[in-house]
């Protein structure tokens, strides 16, 4: 009976497995193609960024022009999520294991989390641009680090809380195996994060889309920053009221959705299947053709052979470590680490302090303009927005809990419907929400209830992504208990699937009603052609105020919906997730 140690090794092909085949051609052609293409966007990134920046880009609305336009979306999309991912293995590993960091770094993340793009962007992008006054870089930096913002907090806490809740069986088993830094890493740590990190970097990619219309048509007061691509193309169509536009760019966007998930997530799910925490037979797991390629392909297992495997054998040939208390580190930073925690840490705490007073005291400036009439109607404005998102949070709630059940529980399911909620839930909703207001015009809907209604259509795959992960990891074992003891479907639930799924259950309502709440600056606010329609909230506050150049109101708002936020996950999300960690927690 194969344990998970036994399943998460680093396999190597060998080398006789594939040096004498002969009829491979047509799979190294393909990997070769695929390398050329990286390093054609490499290029064709490094030009953009060079460009002269101009006063203002033209969109050009012809559909010749969307194939281009998609191209240079799809680089900021995958470039944001590359820097998103090594900030989550960063970030989340230094949260999880060391306490004092841990007591700081989570509620600094409940805070960047809870600020919307929008509250990024004014300084990022002033301070971008003027960083780089010449050539467009900045405004791509400026675009990439705003769908930064839209990736990488579910993916952290994700990340965060699959360290947290590793069996302590499995560290007492890396101690006993005498695991050094990398092995520990790559042998326990990553494969026990690998299902819910995939699941959320599907949904951080996807939450990137979402503010792809804000992040690539920047709008501050009179001053209109344009990227070209497609986030650039929607608006512009939209303003224009240009259905055959409209309709080309959502077409494209479809098909730039559904060719990530073919070459990107599906075949990152099918790896993340064999790290099930199990002690029963691995079941037969299921396949796609990139992921086939890649295995048949000699050039793939060339690679993998001559410079993945040494390179893996000199890392896990460094050091061991016993201690399974403590979090395996690196040699140099065993050498190091203590004066950087010791001298860097204290200068970091000064720098931080000095420009948080620095900080504080311009802000003060900024919010003593505002009267007390105002103060007053940001606070109801966040209590309307605070019913949106709870409303939004409990509809959302009630069909994906059971549903990301039934479809994480079964692997068959998972491959079969996988492909379907990734597209669904990657496609920008904000593209769909003028085409819905007209709709609900015509069904005689209150904007109120569409307003929540276009939330959901934002969020809630958050949570259904968190449920499908948390499902498709519990033990088969589990399962089998439910059976031999003849127990009820209502037993099941609340015996078995409720607490196996209940730390993925409390990181997708974390990251849903996040998302809810920075969904809110474009779902109370929608523009038609030349007409707008709002509802008040915090949300539609704080797009008024970016759009018109009102950066007092603008502060306010951010500020507060900063503090709510925070207020919210310290009050109702931090003892569940201690709960998670100390309740919760599978064993073997």
């Amino acid at each position: 009976m194969p344990t998970m140690f036994e399943r998460i090794q680093t396999n190597y092909p060998d080398s006789s497995q594939f040096l004498n085949k002969s009829k491979m051609f047509f799979m190294d052609v393909f990997v070769l193609l695929l390398l050329s293409a990286f390093l054609y966007s490499l290029l064709i990134l490094a030009r953009q960024w060079s460009a002269p920046l101009d006063a203002k880009v033209e969109i050009d609305l012809s559909l010749w022009a969307l194939p281009q336009y998609a191209f240079l979306s799809f680089l900021r999309g995958m470039t944001a999520f590359a820097i998103s991912l090594a900030f989550t293995m960063v970030y989340g590993y230094i949260a999880a294991y060391r306490p004092k960091a841990d007591r700081v770094l989570i509620p600094v993340l409940d805070i960047l989390q809870s600020i919307p793009v929008i509250g990024f962007l004014p300084s990022a992008l002033l301070a971008l641009v003027s960083l780089f006054p010449s050539k467009t870089v900045g405004l791509e930096l400026a675009s990439i680090l705003m769908i930064f913002t839209g990736q990488v907090w579910g993916m952290t806490f994700s990340f965060y809380q699959s360290l947290k809740t590793i069996p302590r069986d499995y560290l007492e088993m890396s101690s006993m195996y005498r695991f050094n830094f990398w092995q520990r890493f790559i042998r326990l740590e990553l494969p026990s994060s690998a299902m819910a990190l995939t699941w959320n970097s599907m949904m951080g990619m996807a939450g990137g889309w979402f503010f792809l219309m804000i992040c690539e048509s920047f709008t501050l007061g009179r001053n209109d920053f344009r990227l070209p691509g497609l986030g650039a193309y929607m608006t512009v169509a939209v303003a224009q009221n240009n259905f055959p536009a409209i309709i080309g760019g959502l077409s494209v966007m479809m098909a730039l959705v559904v060719l990530i998930n073919f070459g990107v997530w599906s075949p990152l799910l099918v790896w993340a299947q064999k790290f099930k925490m199990e002690e029963g037979g691995s079941p037969v797991l299921p396949s796609t053709f990139f992921s086939n390629v890649l295995q048949k392909s000699r050039l793939w297992n060339f690679i993998l052979v001559k410079i993945a495997q040494p390179i893996d054998e000199y890392l896990s040939s460094v050091d061991k470590v016993q201690d399974a208390t403590q979090p395996s580190q690196p040699s140099w930073f065993k050498s190091y680490g203590k004066y950087f925690w010791k001298y860097g840490g204290y200068g970091l705490l000064v720098y931080v302090a000095g420009a948080s007073v620095w900080f504080s005291i311009k802000l003060a400036q900024m919010l003593s303009h505002l009267s007390s009439a105002l103060w007053l109607d940001i606070l109801q404005s966040t209590l309307w927005t605070f019913l949106r998102v709870s409303a939004a949070t409990i509809l959302a709630s009630l069909w994906t809990i059971p549903l990301g059940i039934w479809i994480g529980s079964n692997v068959k399911r998972t491959e079969r419907f996988q492909p379907l909620v990734q597209i669904l839930a990657s496609f920008p909703a904000p593209m769909l929400y003028p085409l819905m207001i007209m709709l609900m015009q015509k069904m005689g809907m209150h904007l109120n209830l569409a307003s929540i209604l276009m939330m959901m259509m934002g969020t809630q795959w958050y949570l259904l992504f968190n449920l499908i992960a948390g499902a498709s990891i519990v033990p088969s074992e589990f399962r089998e208990v439910g059976k031999a003891y003849g127990f009820s479907r209502m037993q099941r639930w609340k015996l078995i699937w409720i607490p196996a799924i209940f730390p993925s259950l409390v990181t997708g309502l974390v990251t849903s009603a996040g998302g809810s709440w920075n969904a809110s600056i474009v779902t109370e606010y929608v523009s038609l052609g030349s007409e707008s329609y709002s509802v008040q909230g915090l949300g539609s506050m704080i797009t008024t105020s970016a759009a018109n150049g009102n950066f007092d109101l603008l502060a306010a708002g951010v500020i507060v919906m900063a503090l709510t936020v925070v207020f919210i996950n310290r009050t109702l999300w931090g003892p569940l997730y201690k709960l998670a960690e100390t309740k919760f927690t599978r064993t073997l």
